[in-house]
C-alpha cells in the first residue's frame, strides 16, 4: 500500500486538496498498478511562522507568502 507524504504551506481550499488527492490517487493507481483503495495520503499544512525561506520565516515577509487567487 503506498502512502504519500505532502507537505504544503497553509492556504489551499478544501476544493483544491480534494482535488489534488484526486489527482495523486489516480497517477498512483495508473503507474505503480495499485488499487485505489490501497492508496493513502497525508497532507502536512504549514503555518507561515513554521516555514523559512533564505533564512527568514515566512510570516516575516509578504512577498513569500502563498497568493490567493
Amino acid at each position: 500500500m503506498p502512502i504519500i507524504v505532502v507537505n504544503l504551506k497553509e492556504g489551499r481550499t478544501l476544493d483544491q486538496k480534494r482535488a489534488m488527492v484526486e489527482g495523486i490517487t489516480k497517477v498512483m493507481t495508473e503507474t505503480v498498478n495499485v488499487p485505489k483503495t490501497s492508496v493513502r495520503i497525508i497532507i502536512n499544512e504549514m503555518q507561515n511562522e513554521h516555514f523559512a525561506i533564505a533564512g527568514t520565516l515566512v510570516c516575516d515577509d509578504p512577498s513569500k507568502q502563498l497568493k490567493k487567487d
